[in-house]
């Protein structure tokens, strides 16, 4: 039995009814209950079990236990905490920059390798973030490949694990990443092989994707193509293109080659066109035409020096060649900016004369103009 504030008893020996304060009513009235119980086995009427009759007493003014029963009637109360409520585990957080392989070759070779810059950067600038260094991603970046090594270090620190980079195999990544980026500076063709620097960072980003195994949603992000990419890709990709067939001479370079790396089928239509004799050699040579070497050249052999062309409306093949001791002097007016080119002018004794435009593309006109000079006087 429960009673509520104001409850009105029958007082004994009275008719009249009175108000009791409710605490004293209640336990007044539980004490009465109590002692007319029959007595159990060791005369405590509290071991007496409860009956179905009885209900466990509950205080008005106090909450009921965890335990007591739940009434299907009642009405729910949406601020009231779910009881099948369970903290969830919290989810691990993304680690490093991790990005697709395929996405990372893809923009490396878009950009010459300035994304693999932005790649170290955003590494360096998460250390910096859990770590809260004091250092300069930017310049981690910019000197990636002395940094390489320091990276792979705190990413084997960042496992739970011995599984990570080797020492050995981490000074391998190392030097290779050093040499490989040192390479552009090499000659045609052969500096290309700079642009695949990429891939002594294959293991690094091997290890950065395990580590965020457990937020594979991050990996895909950084992995998307956005419209950014695609307008990358749009712009910069026919310009990558046309500097790799055109170092390796599958169309005519954009600046001047030497005759050793020319192509047999080049050197061939010189001879068939009676540009070259047979026991003569090309020491240098430079076309204009950006697709075929055949309609425009500026070429210097052992003998002597030719311009060839094809006239623009006639479609005629013509051609000006002097011996060496045939020229009475070379006037040279060098570029002056990176869309000009080098005029050389040559004159014979016969008072004639003839121009050949050489481009000045990494100073290789003066090549050029030096091995001619030479040979003149």
């Amino acid at each position: 039995m429960r009673f509520s504030a104001g409850t009105a008893l029958a007082a004994p020996g009275r008719g009249e009814s009175i108000v009791e304060p409710n605490r004293s009513s209640e336990w007044r009235i539980m004490s009465d209950r109590y002692e007319n119980r029959p007595l159990g086995s060791s005369g405590d009427p509290f071991e007496q079990p409860f009956t179905s009759d009885d209900a466990p007493y509950t205080p008005f003014d106090e909450p009921a236990g965890p335990d007591a029963p739940i009434d299907p009637d009642a009405p729910i109360d949406p601020d009231a905490p779910d009881p099948t409520f369970h903290l969830k585990p919290q989810e691990p957080k993304p680690q490093y920059y991790p990005v697709s392989k395929l996405k990372m070759v893809a923009l490396s070779l878009l950009t010459f390798g300035i994304y693999e810059i932005y790649w170290f950067y955003r590494n360096w600038a998460y250390v910096r973030d859990r770590d809260n260094l004091k250092i300069r991603p930017f310049w981690r970046a910019f000197f990636a490949p002395l940094w390489l090594h320091p990276l792979i270090v705190d990413i084997n620190r960042a496992r739970d694990d011995d599984a990570g980079i080797s020492k050995n195999h981490a000074v391998g990544l190392f030097l290779a990443y050093i040499v490989i980026s040192a390479l552009w500076r090499l000659p045609d063709p052969f500096w290309l092989v700079s642009i695949l620097s990429f891939l002594p960072l294959f293991p690094v980003m091997s290890q950065i994707a395990f580590l965020n195994r457990g937020c594979p949603q991050e990996l895909r992000k950084n992995s998307e193509w956005r419209p950014r990419h695609w307008v990358l890709a749009a712009t910069c990709g026919p310009l990558v293109l046309f500097v790799i067939i055109s170092t390796l001479s599958i169309i005519p370079s954009t600046q001047v080659v030497s005759g050793t790396n020319m192509w047999d089928r080049d050197v061939e239509f010189l001879r068939q066109a009676g540009l070259l004799e047979d026991n003569e050699d090309v020491l240098y040579f430079y076309s204009q035409d950006l697709f075929d070497m055949r309609n425009d050249g500026n070429m210097l052999t052992d003998n002597k020096v030719v311009s060839y062309w094809k006239d623009e409306s006639t479609q005629e093949f013509l051609a000006e060649i002097a011996r060496y001791e045939e020229i009475e002097e070379v006037e040279t007016q060098y570029s002056e900016g990176f869309f000009e080119d080098t005029i050389i002018t040559v004159h014979r004794y016969d008072g004639s004369s003839f121009i050949l435009v050489i481009s000045a593309e990494e100073g290789r006109d003066r090549l050029f103009v030096d091995a001619l000079q030479s040979r003149v006087w």
